[in-house]
């Protein structure tokens, strides 16, 4: 049959990105995707709804649903845990591989989404904390993790024989489109569209510490380029990596170019606690939704504050070492981050999500 794909949390901010990107492929005979919801994009992909934690409902469902040819497993799938210290979300992948396994599924390779909180981001309480730039060779943290979890997992299933290789990776923030949690797209492009209905400058909402330390971060679809690319070179295989845009800044610079695009000006820094802030403005996007017909998407959904304010209130740098994934051959990391955030602006107003101030201002 070919190369069949299974992409787990296919609605979310990696998922879609890589079922648009392998369904747009002629390579892939069938996408799978699963999702509770139904995609809010367009896909010809088969969606499945999983519970990841009941092992007999897995079962249940590849046999109802005829998944027997599955080559390629995508798990992107995350539950809001910003202390990565979940162990139901780390026996996911377990129970996904070995389900899969047992139906007979013919799997060849495994992917499973990371992140920088592999080297202890989120502990972070000092400058210095952890140290930069992160090295796939660091040392972890002490645990619990459930990025380790998932990984010594792979490593212990390949010593032990098994007939699939595997990758992850380690991205800082990901920029692209989903609701709800640890998206500073959203986070961005939501506060700033209320800065402009209210004639206020884009002020950084973080700490003046937080606007000049340096971070990357990574575009969505370049991490499924990163995915794919990675299932398809067996001499990358079976290891980690770091992986960025191909840049690092400091919101002191990026900041203001991130207002151009909203025709704002910026104001010095001032820490605004926004978990406790913005739910306050439910009442004035209702009203800027009917005001510009956008997607009448409950605010609550649209945005969660938590990750903005943890992040933009980092203490110490957040950057990776990318050089390994070049060294292994992967050449996409060739974008400045203030090209990414414009160009999923550009991608949200199109979707209706936010005013297209841009075209707008022109009219004016």
């Amino acid at each position: 049959m070919g190369k069949v794909a299974l992409v787990t949390g296919a609605s979310g901010i990696q998922g879609r990105s890589v079922v648009k990107k392998l369904e747009a492929s002629n390579e892939w005979s069938k996408v799978i995707a699963v999702s509770r919801s139904p995609l809010d994009f367009e896909s010809k992909a088969q969606r499945i709804s999983l519970d990841l934690n009941d092992k007999g409902g897995l079962k249940s469902t590849f046999n109802s649903e005829k998944i027997k040819d599955v080559t390629h497993v995508f798990h992107l799938a995350f539950a809001g845990d910003m202390t990565n210290t979940s162990r139901t979300v780390a026996g996911w992948l377990n129970n996904l591989v070995e389900e899969l396994e047992s139906a007979d599924n013919p799997l060849e390779y495994v992917f499973f989404a990371s992140g920088n909180k592999y080297y202890g981001v989120h502990l972070a309480q000092l400058p210095g904390e952890p140290k930069t730039p992160f090295r796939e060779t660091d040392p972890r943290h002490f645990p619990p993790n459930f990025y380790y979890d998932m990984e010594d997992y792979a490593i212990e299933r390949k010593k032990k024989g098994a007939k699939w290789n595997w990758n992850t990776y380690r991205p800082g923030p990901i920029i692209g489109y989903s609701l709800g949690y640890m998206n500073w797209l959203m986070e961005f492009a939501v506060y700033a569209t209320i800065c402009k209905e209210k004639n206020l400058p884009m002020r950084y909402p973080g700490t003046p510490q937080g606007y000049r330390v340096l971070f990357d971060c990574a575009d969505a679809d370049l991490l499924a380029d990163v995915q794919i690319w990675l299932s398809k070179n067996k001499h990358a295989q079976n290891t980690a990596y770091n992986v960025n845009n191909g840049d690092v800044f400091r919101f002191e610079q990026l900041w203001p170019k991130l207002a151009e695009w909203f025709g704002l000006d910026v104001a010095p820094p001032l820490h605004i606690p926004l978990t406790k802030f913005m739910p306050h403005h439910k009442d004035l996007w209702a009203s800027i939704v009917k005001k510009y017909d956008l997607k009448d998407i409950p605010f609550e959904k649209l945005v969660r504050w938590d990750f903005a304010e943890a992040t933009l209130n980092a203490p110490s740098d957040e950057f990776g070492d990318a050089t390994k994934l070049r060294k292994a051959g992967f050449e996409g990391q060739k974008m400045y981050t203030e090209e990414v955030f414009h160009r999923w602006f550009k991608e949200l107003a199109k979707m209706r999500i936010i005013p297209d101030y841009p075209n707008l201002d022109k009219k004016s």
